[in-house]
């Protein structure tokens, strides 16, 4: 079984709010539906994906989205935001397997 799990942060020194999103039974299934959350409203972050790249940034002064890929090439994880920098809020999607 699998588990998509979402944190998110707000700027500063606010909590992170963590939750589970959703149950799969099998990755393939939890990848399609991670895609959701995936902001897509940015030009090229699709072909981004296809191309199994590690991050997407749209301009030299907007935050990455940074991404993680599972060995069968599924996307697991997605990160948005400037975790670096404290001052943006920011959003963590990925995909756990859990049991046998």
């Amino acid at each position: 079984m699998y588990i998509l799990v979402s944190g998110t942060k707000g700027s500063y020194d606010r909590p992170i709010e963590l939750s589970i999103d959703g149950t799969y039974a099998t990755e393939e299934e939890a990848s399609e539906d991670i895609m959701k959350y995936v902001p897509i409203y940015k030009e090229g972050i699709i072909e981004a994906i296809q191309n199994k790249e590690e991050y997407y940034q749209e301009g030299a002064f907007d935050c990455p989205i940074y991404f993680g890929y599972s060995e069968k090439g599924n996307l697991i994880h997605f990160t948005t935001g400037c975790p670096i920098d404290n001052e943006y809020d920011g959003e963590t999607y990925s995909i756990f397997k859990v049991g046998e």
